[in-house]
């Protein structure tokens, strides 16, 4: 296509729309940039300027359409919504689309109807939970529990969206009550029962582990802004979920917060595979996936779990972490390349943060740094800091999978015959 054959008013608007959509979708800044300067090309702008930062979107095509602004105003997790979006992003890429039908299709994605009713929701967050907690194989209890407060936090979390004021206090304030209700829970319940482990998975869809390890890979890439935004946004986050649980503790009158360290002797080790089918299925059921795509999250859980497993009893968990990350975000971005769908691979990749547990760790070490009595206070001061290392020691060796696994999924070796060739040319 040439300048002459697109009005620049729509396509400008056009390419606004896609960058805006791509970011609420959660698309990370390097591929909103390079799919909206790639497009731009395919439309006759090939010396387009674009400025991408995880809240707004600036673009230049020309000396006449100078300095076009968009900000983000929504926020969209649904797998379908985001597969519709990349299929607009993958189409517009190859200019296959026109501006308008690509403006319309986007205005109608947020009003994609859900394909499970809202009760099969909230049982999808009770499903992430209880998945969650039992892939630390503790005790059958610890399951059962965290999936009842699961829902409950899936509940309010709905409740609350729409206000974002509101949605803001949900995490401190969903922190004390899990906490103080499970707290007390388990009490009567015995040692085998680590309560901060099941408190870490009824909060698993506030903890930030992956905007905290998309925010180091875009501060390694050079986006020091987009990447420190993240990780402001996620280091907030962590404080008020540890405010919140430690008053929700202090509420059920916990003085000290044992820890505990992992123990592999717990249940099973077919428990922590039955815990992935637990959790593919709820993370079916809350992101809304699309027909035919569950079963590529589950064999990617499935994936990434046998990897850490087999590693923490040979080069150790935590560089097992890094190459579940690498193999299973090269599998997704194939997936994204190859598959009909054109489900984007950061959107398959997300639940697969979330099972490395890098936002579990941290916010169990800042608890535990905050915890503690006269006696032991020492104690759990150094072992909250050494989860809170472990923590970092696990997002960096996800951002050294993940740059590995990005640049082996972008070498055209990978790409069919017919996406080299309609590959743009500089």
């Amino acid at each position: 296509m040439s300048a002459t054959d697109q009005e620049p008013n729509e396509v400008a608007e056009f390419l606004l729309s896609l960058g805006r959509a791509q970011l609420n979708a959660g698309f990370p800044v390097d591929t909103v940039t390079s799919t909206l300067k790639s497009a731009a090309g395919q439309y006759g702008f090939r010396a387009a300027d674009v400025s991408v930062f995880p809240g707004a979107v600036f673009l230049s095509l020309d000396r006449t359409h100078q300095t076009l602004f968009t900000a983000v105003n929504e926020e969209i997790t649904r797998l379908d919504q985001s597969a519709a979006i990349a299929d607009v992003a993958y189409r517009a890429q190859q200019g296959r689309i026109e501006p308008q039908e690509g403006i319309d299709e986007l205005e109608r994605t947020p009003l994609l109807p859900s394909r499970f009713p809202y009760w099969a929701t909230l049982l999808g967050y009770g499903l992430v939970a209880a998945g969650f907690a039992l892939v630390f194989r503790f005790s059958w209890w610890d399951p059962l529990i965290a999936g009842v407060l699961g829902i409950f936090v899936g509940v309010c979390v709905r409740w609350s969206a729409p206000n974002p004021a509101l949605n803001v206090l949900m995490t401190p304030l969903l922190g004390a009550a899990c906490a103080a209700i499970i707290f007390v829970v388990t009490r009567p319940l015995g040692p085998d029962v680590r309560p901060i482990h099941i408190v870490a998975a009824s909060l698993i869809v506030l903890l930030p582990g992956a905007a905290l390890t998309q925010a180091t890979m875009e501060m390694a890439s050079g986006h020091i802004i987009s990447g420190g935004s993240r990780m402001l946004w996620a280091g907030m986050q962590l404080l008020l979920l540890t405010a919140g649980i430690y008053v929700g503790a202090q509420l059920a009158g916990v003085g000290t917060i044992d820890i505990h360290p992992f123990r592999q002797d717990r249940l099973p080790i077919w428990v922590a595979f039955a815990a992935v089918a637990l959790y593919a299925v709820g993370q079916g059921l809350v992101r809304n996936m699309p027909r035919g795509s569950l079963w590529i999250i589950f064999v990617l859980l499935i994936v990434a779990q046998g990897i850490v497993l087999v590693s923490a009893f040979t080069i150790g968990a935590v560089v097992g972490c890094g190459v579940a990350a690498m193999v299973t975000l090269l599998a997704a971005i194939l997936a994204e390349q190859r598959g009909k769908s054109r489900l984007p691979a950061i959107s398959l990749f997300t639940p697969i943060f979330w099972l490395l547990v890098p936002g579990s760790v941290g916010v169990i070490g800042l608890v535990a740094t905050v915890s503690g009595e006269r006696g032991a206070r020492d104690a759990e001061i150094v072992a909250g800091a050494n989860l809170l290392v472990q923590a970092a020691a696990v997002i960096i060796a996800i951002l050294i999978g993940m740059q590995v696994a990005s640049l082996i999924g972008q070498a055209r070796f990978w790409k069919s015959q017919s996406e080299r060739e309609e590959s743009p040319v500089a």
